[in-house]
C-alpha cells in the first residue's frame, strides 16, 4: 500500500513539472518564465496568472537558484539562448 501511495505521488509530481534546460522546473514556474519573457512585471505577472505577488516571487526566487542566477533579465537571457554567461 505504501508503495502504490509513493508510486502515485512520484507521477503526481512528474505530470506537474516541465524539463527545461537540463533541469526539472514546475509547470507554475514555467508559466512564469513564459510571462516573463513576454514583458510582463512581477506585479503584472500576478494579476495575468490571478496569484499574489508574494507567490511570483517565491517563484522566481526558486528558478534563480535552479539555474543559478540573479535577475529577471538572466532568466529572459536563457530562456532565449540557453545559457547567460560564456563559459
Amino acid at each position: 500500500m505504501i508503495a502504490n501511495i509513493e508510486q502515485n505521488l512520484t507521477e503526481m509530481n512528474q505530470k506537474q513539472r516541465v524539463f527545461f534546460r537540463g533541469y526539472w522546473i514546475t509547470k507554475r514556474e514555467m508559466q512564469i518564465l513564459i510571462t516573463l519573457t513576454k514583458g510582463y512585471t512581477p506585479i503584472e505577472i500576478s494579476k495575468e496568472l490571478n496569484i499574489k505577488r508574494s507567490t511570483v516571487q517565491t517563484h522566481l526566487h526558486s528558478l534563480y537558484d535552479t539555474f543559478n542566477l540573479h535577475s529577471p533579465q538572466e532568466l529572459v537571457v536563457l530562456y532565449y539562448r540557453g545559457k547567460v554567461k560564456e563559459e
